[in-house]
C-alpha cells in the first residue's frame, strides 16, 4: 500500500513511485504475480477507458518476496489533460489470474513549471 492515498504528478513528466503489497500488514508475496495501475476519470469508468494503463509484469518483481515493487511512468504515459481529482487503482492479478484490488485513491496532475518553456539557446560561436 502507499504511505498516501493521494498521487500529484507534473503532466509528462517521469515518475517512480514505490510500492508495497501488504495484507493485515504483512507483505504478500507477489512472486510471480502481475501489478496493474490504472488511472480513471471515475471510478465507473471500465478499465479500457483508463487514461493510464500500466503493468508490473511478473519479471520486473524480484524477488517478489517482500510485497514490493516499483512503478514506472514514462513522460508519455502521463502526458494526459492537468486535472485533480482522478481515481487510481492497483490490482494484483496472482498466479491463477485472480484480481485484487488492493489499493485506490485520487490522481492529480498538475501542469509542468518547465513544459512549453525554451532552452535557452547555445550560445553562437
Amino acid at each position: 500500500m502507499l504511505e498516501t492515498s493521494t498521487i500529484t504528478i507534473f503532466q509528462a513528466d517521469y515518475v517512480a513511485i514505490d510500492i508495497e503489497i501488504l495484507i493485515r500488514g504483512i507483505p504478500k508475496d507477489i512472486s510471480g504475480c502481475t501489478i496493474l495501475f490504472m488511472v480513471k476519470d471515475d471510478i465507473e469508468d471500465e478499465d479500457d477507458d483508463a487514461l493510464i494503463i500500466k503493468e508490473i509484469p511478473p519479471e520486473e518483481i524480484i524477488p517478489g518476496t517482500d510485497g514490493k515493487a516499483l512503478l514506472e511512468l514514462t513522460d508519455e504515459e502521463t502526458d494526459i489533460p492537468v486535472k485533480n481529482g482522478r481515481i487510481f487503482g492497483f490490482k494484483l492479478v496472482d498466479t491463477e489470474d485472480n484480481p485484487i484490488t488492493f489499493d485506490t485513491g485520487v490522481f492529480n496532475v498538475k501542469r509542468s513549471p518547465v513544459r512549453g518553456k525554451a532552452l535557452p539557446e547555445e550560445p553562437t560561436p
